[in-house]
Parts: structure tokens; sequence; C-alpha cells
């Protein structure tokens, strides 16, 4: 009768010796000989129990970051809450909030009647060592432009909301999250919310600017866009939100509100501008944690 499955890691010549005298190795239900066994211990040992062939190998990429070993399940926060320790090292990455879009402000001698979109949420990920198991710590989720996201402190660890947008013909859009404001190994900053559109000499064509996009752990957030086309074309565009999130700007043709901006998708997008007071522009989307338990 075969030997039962193996249950301990063996490496080198022990695990070359235990394929000689195993019928089969770490493949349940599957039966492995000679040199396929080897092969296919050697590529199981990368990862863990219950993982053979390319999928412990794409098991391993994912368990050793840059920042120890996994040790359990990540645990995704949407918003404030506590997480009570079951590892004394957790590996943190927060995605700050998205800042809100903003409306313009129209008057009868054909004041600036835009507003520029939100900037995105920054990205922080950061290893903390020296956590209790068993201990409460609180998490900190951002909802809006000035609230940032954290965990345990706002000096342990923090990734930057974005700011608000701004108002006026060409206004600059709202500052994506700055990595340079954020607490962790590795930062980057989020999208920068699009322009405000040019005014249209007063006859109530109004377009704002889309959302910046959030950072992640891929990169900096994409920068949301500036309206396009011309009145005189027929061809305006309202700003398009920047990838991951961002929102798009709302338009105001002929002072009636054809497209509503578009508020930041979570974890992190800018809220679209758009214009004149009576047109709200969008808000932001909340921020975002992930805590992962390390084992080193």
């Amino acid at each position: 009768a075969p030997a039962e499955p193996i249950v301990t890691t063996f490496i080198g010549t022990a695990a070359v010796s235990l394929t000689r005298k195993l019928v089969y190795a770490i493949a349940p239900a599957n039966l492995v000989w000679g040199s396929a066994a080897l092969s296919l211990i050697r590529k199981t040992m990368l990862a863990g129990p219950g993982q053979v062939g390319s999928s412990a190998i794409a098991l391993r990429a994912k368990t050793l970051s840059a920042t120890g070993i996994i040790g359990g399940p990540s645990k995704i926060f949407n918003s404030t809450s506590t997480w009570v320790a079951t590892s004394t090292i957790v590996q943190f990455e927060g995605i700050g909030a998205g800042g809100a879009g903003t409306a313009g402000t129209y008057t009868s001698d054909g004041s600036p009647g835009q507003g520029s979109g939100g900037g995105g949420g920054a990205y922080a990920k950061k290893r903390i060592t020296g956590l209790t198991i068993g201990a409460t710590y609180i998490v900190h989720v951002g909802t809006a432009a000035g609230d940032d996201t954290w965990f345990q402190s706002a000096t342990t660890c923090l990734a930057k909301a974005g700011s608000n947008g701004q108002k006026g013909a060409v206004a600059a859009g709202g500052a994506g999250g700055q990595a340079s404001g954020c607490i962790g190994d590795v930062c980057y900053s989020g999208g920068n919310g699009g322009a405000a559109g040019q005014n249209s000499g007063g006859v109530g064509f109004f377009m704002g600017g889309g959302g910046g996009g959030p950072a992640t752990d891929a990169g900096a957030g994409v920068d949301g866009s500036a309206p396009t086309g011309t009145q005189a074309a027929g061809n305006l565009v309202p700003g398009l939100g920047g990838t991951g999130g961002g929102g798009q700007g709302g338009t105001y043709i002929g002072f009636t509100p054809r497209l509503l901006p578009q508020t930041g998708s979570q974890p992190g997008g800018g809220g679209g501008g758009t214009g004149w007071d009576n047109n709200a522009a969008a808000p932001g989307g909340a921020g975002r944690v992930t805590l992962t338990p390390l084992t080193a």
C-alpha cells in the first residue's frame, strides 16, 4: 500500500531521499512517481500545504512580500472600526479618502461658473511590529478631504486624503493626497483633480473637471482631466475621472443641468466638479485599510 501523504516539510537531500521511498508526494488523489514526484516536491516546498505545481509558485509570490511572511488572512476595513491583533506583526495598507469636486458660482455678469475635480487619496504601506496579541487597535478610515486614513495612531502609519476642488474658470483641480505627507515604508501620491472648464461668456455653458484617481500598491493615482471641446463646435465634454475611481465632471448647458457629476468611488476616488451653484458637486470616495498579519 502507498505511504501516507507528506505533512512535514523536506528540502535538499532529504526531499530527494523521500522521493525514492514514497509512491506519491503532496498531491491529494493523484499518484506521482519518480522524477515527477521530485519536481512536485520542489514546487510544493515553495508554498505550503495543499498547494502544488504552478499554484504553489503563484502562492509563494504572494506570500513572501517585501515586508514579511504572511501569517493569516487579510482583513479589509471600509469604515472606521477596531482590530483585535492575531499577530505581533502586521502589514498596513491604507488609501486616503478622495476630495470632493466643487460647484462653481454663476452670476448674471458672466463670472466663472465652473468647479474643478477633487484629488484622489494617497497609498501607504508599512510593516508594524511590537503589537500585543489579543489587544484591540483602532482602524481609522477617512471619509473626506482633511480626514486621513491610519492604523493604531495617526503617527504610526498614515495615508493622506485628497484635497477638494476649486471654483472659477480653469481653476486647478484639488491636489491628490501627497506621498510626502504619508507615514509608511512605501507611499504613492493620489491623482490630481481635473481643472474646471473655461467660462463661456455668460450664456450658461459650464463644465466641471474630473476627480483624481486613487494611488494603489502599483503606483501613483491618475489625474482627472479638464473639460474638452468648444461651445461653437458643439463638442463639449466634461472632465473625466482618473482611472480607479475618480468621478466624471458634470455639465450645465443653457442653464439646465445635463449631466450630474459623479461621486468618487471607494477607495479614494476624487469627486467630479460641476458648474453653477444650483448643481451641487460630488463628494469623494472614502478610504480603505487592509491589515495582513505577518509571522516575520
